[in-house]
């Protein structure tokens, strides 16, 4: 493989990398309308209506976006040290 196919291979990375951290991120904010919600919709009732799984899946798109973030860097290293 040249360099220039892997800087084309590197740049398609970068996309992917980019699309994905985009979807993470309006899921990330479908998430907090969710949870939202579900407060607003909490205070007439006794308990909680908030699922617990909500604040987990919270937690690991924010871990996700943290990992997508260190692999966009990565490739960037790889790319600039070509």
């Amino acid at each position: 493989m040249s360099v220039a196919e892997l800087r084309a291979a590197f740049e398609v990375v970068r996309q992917h990398l980019g699309a994905a951290g985009h979807h993470a991120r309006v899921a990330a904010e479908k998430l907090a309308e969710a949870t939202e919600e579900f407060t607003d919709v909490s205070s007439g009732h006794q308990r909680s209506l908030l699922p617990p799984e909500l604040a987990r899946a919270e937690e690991l798109l924010e871990r996700l976006l943290g990992a997508l973030a260190e692999g966009a860097e990565a490739v960037d290293g790889f790319a600039s040290a070509l």
